[in-house]
């Protein structure tokens, strides 16, 4: 009788340590069976419950040690301290409280987190759409941009072309007087001076074919260890070639009926803007463009 008083004045954790000692156990092999540390063990033996953050984790702890050691669980924690519930004097909440300056300023600070999260997650939609229409944008898409690009700077020089076109007719516009005076004094003399204009014009006509011709021709000489490349362009179109040193030795816009020759060391990056309206011919031979772009617009290979 006097052994259950002593037992129920015992404290929680001297059960605990009376019954781990009468089943033989070392205070560290039961915190390795139950894979908690020792000093968890010996605080709770010993009734240090400052030892605990927690009293929740204290109380499953005993259950289990109690578990483990066949001992009664409800006496032991009926003898543990519960986890305190903070009621409304621990608050010192007074009816006078400023409850509602309170409350606005509770508000104001979840409105000013609330509205830095909205900003903060519609920049990083922004960023996350840019990136995909980065990455699902069609790959000949950039190229046509700087074809299209290359296009309005050779435009430029095109349209400055029809200024001395334009001032030509100028000419015949002066003569037209003295033609019409002419068949006052001798009406059969105009007839040959109208029939001798026209091959005036002739040769400067026949000066841009001459010079394209002579552009054509004017291959540039391949040293050894180079390939002579020549592009010709039946639409707009853009060309680049870089050497073996990555250098780039020719980058250009060709429109309709242009060519470019180079001659670059080995081995040569090659890109083509539009496949369809340029050919290329290396060494003299022709090249397959389609091969190489496998259906694209832009083609980008190496001639080695």
């Amino acid at each position: 009788m006097s052994g259950e008083q002593g037992d129920t004045q015992a404290s929680a954790g001297q059960q605990l340590r009376q019954a781990r000692e009468a089943a033989g156990l070392h205070v560290a092999a039961l915190a390795g069976a139950l894979k908690v540390p020792v000093h968890k063990l010996e605080a709770l033996e010993a009734d240090d419950y400052a030892a605990f953050n927690d009293h929740v984790f204290m109380r499953a702890l005993a259950s289990s040690i109690c578990r483990t050691l066949g001992l009664e669980v409800q006496p032991v924690l009926d003898k543990l301290p519960r986890s305190a519930i903070k009621g409304f004097d621990a608050q010192r909440m007074h009816l006078n409280a400023p409850i509602k300056a309170r409350a606005g300023k509770s508000g104001g600070m979840a409105a000013s987190s609330g509205g830095v999260s909205r900003k903060a997650v519609g920049a990083v939609v922004l960023l996350l759409l840019g990136a995909a229409a980065v990455y699902f944008m069609p790959d000949g898409m950039l190229d046509r941009g700087d074809a299209e690009q290359g296009r309005e700077v050779t435009s430029q020089p095109v349209d400055a072309v029809p200024a001395p076109a334009a001032a030509l007719p100028a000419a015949p516009a002066a003569d037209v007087p003295a033609a019409a005076a002419l068949p006052a004094a001798a009406p059969t003399g105009a007839v040959p001076a109208a029939i001798d204009t026209p091959p005036a014009a002739a040769p400067a006509a026949a000066a841009p074919a001459a010079a394209a011709a002579a552009a054509t021709d004017a291959v540039p000489p391949a040293l050894p260890g180079q390939a002579p490349l020549a592009f010709s362009a039946t639409a707009p179109s853009w060309v680049q070639v870089k050497d073996a040193r990555g250098a780039v030795v020719l980058s250009k816009n060709l429109g309709a009926g242009e060519t470019a020759q180079v001659s670059a060391t080995l081995p040569v990056q090659v890109v083509v803007g539009r496949v369809a309206a340029t050919t290329l011919q290396v060494r003299g031979q022709p090249f397959d463009l389609a091969a190489v772009a496998q259906g694209k617009d832009v083609a980008r290979f190496e001639v080695k």
